[in-house]
């Protein structure tokens, strides 16, 4: 299977790319710089601008299988100024954008199967005690609007007769993750402790998990909205 994935060199996606070219898909990478450093034979990178759907990845799209969209500034990124806000959201908008918009010029029996896009928990907002299913309304905060936007930017895949997955993400951990490497860092020099009075809700997954999802949401024909 031809895969390509915007946003691939980030902390999911290198993990993503690694797993799905050990197990022999064709792999292209959709990235601002190119870099192989790390990376498993096999895994191409291309250049690409999203605020363009003109460049050699266009090209790319025709033929491929599958798009998975990671692309975004990082949220792990402070402080959140206006302007950083402004960039958490335009660099998801316009990355989605750009995708659907290359699904749009290509031909329709060259056009990939499924987008599986991400998003993000904080889509439901902070509910407490509340129960959360797929229904549950959106919440109101600036990243429950930001994810609910960047959705349904995807969902515009949809009438192309795309199938589009979207995948609400909480905080990802592993090894290599900036978010793990920080709550940790106090415990190196013996002054760790509890995290808030321990009672607050905190959603993590790990990074071989969520790798999990975003593959089945490829693979299973049968896996579609968020």
């Amino acid at each position: 299977m031809k895969v390509l994935i915007s946003g691939g060199s980030g902390f999911i996606g290198s993990h993503l790319v690694k797993s799905l070219a050990k197990d022999g898909h064709d792999v292209v990478v959709l990235s601002r710089r190119l870099g192989t450093k790390g990376q498993p034979r096999g895994v191409r990178y291309v250049t690409w601008d999203a605020r363009s759907t003109d460049g050699e990845w266009l090209a790319e799209v025709s033929g491929a299988q599958a798009v998975i969209n990671l692309a975004g500034a990082s949220i792990g990124r402070w402080p959140w100024t206006r302007q950083r806000m402004a960039e958490l959201l335009s660099s998801r908008l316009t990355a989605t954008a750009a995708l659907v918009q290359a699904l749009g010029r290509t031909p329709a029996d060259r056009r990939p199967a499924v987008l599986v896009s991400a998003s993000g928990i904080d889509y439901y907002g902070d509910r407490g005690e509340e129960v959360i299913t797929e229904e549950s309304h959106p919440g109101d905060s600036f990243l429950a609007r930001l994810s609910q936007q960047w959705e349904d930017e995807a969902e515009k895949a949809e009438p192309l007769g795309v199938r589009v997955a979207r995948i609400r993400t909480a905080m990802v951990f592993g090894r290599e993750a900036l978010a793990f490497r920080l709550l940790t860092l106090p415990f190196r020099f013996f002054l760790g402790g509890p995290l808030g009075n321990g009672r607050q809700w905190f959603t993590w997954i790990h990074v071989d998990d969520i790798v999990g999802l975003y593959r089945l949401a490829l693979e299973d024909a049968r896996v579609s909205g968020a």
